[in-house]
C-alpha cells in the first residue's frame, strides 16, 4: 500500500509540475510576444501603447481557455483518486465494525 502511495504522489508531483509549466508558458501570450517584436522590429519608439487586434485578444483568450481545461481535468483526476481512497476506507471500516 506504501508503494502505490509513493507512486501516486510521484504522478501527482509529476502532473502538478507539469500544470505549473503550463501557467508559465500561458503568462506570457502570443499576443505579448507578437507586441514585443513588433517594438523591435519599429525601433522600440512607439510612446502610446498598441491596441490589441481582435486576433490578439482571441488568441489570449484561448490560452486562458486551454489553461483551465487542464487545470478543472487534473482536480478531476485528483478527485476521483481522493473518491476512490474514501470509498476503501468506508469499505474497510464496515468490515470491521
Amino acid at each position: 500500500m506504501d508503494n502505490k502511495v509513493a507512486v501516486n504522489k510521484n504522478d501527482v508531483t509529476k502532473r502538478v509540475l507539469g500544470l505549473i509549466g503550463d501557467i508559465k508558458e500561458s503568462m506570457l501570450p502570443k499576443r505579448q510576444q507578437k507586441v514585443g517584436l513588433e517594438k523591435l522590429e519599429n525601433g522600440g519608439c512607439g510612446n502610446r501603447p498598441s491596441r490589441p487586434s481582435s486576433e490578439d485578444i482571441l488568441d489570449a483568450s484561448l490560452d486562458h481557455l486551454q489553461l483551465w481545461t487542464k487545470y478543472l481535468l487534473f482536480d478531476l483526476e485528483a478527485t476521483r483518486r481522493e473518491n476512490q481512497c474514501l470509498r476503501k476506507l468506508l469499505e474497510r471500516g464496515n468490515k470491521k465494525g
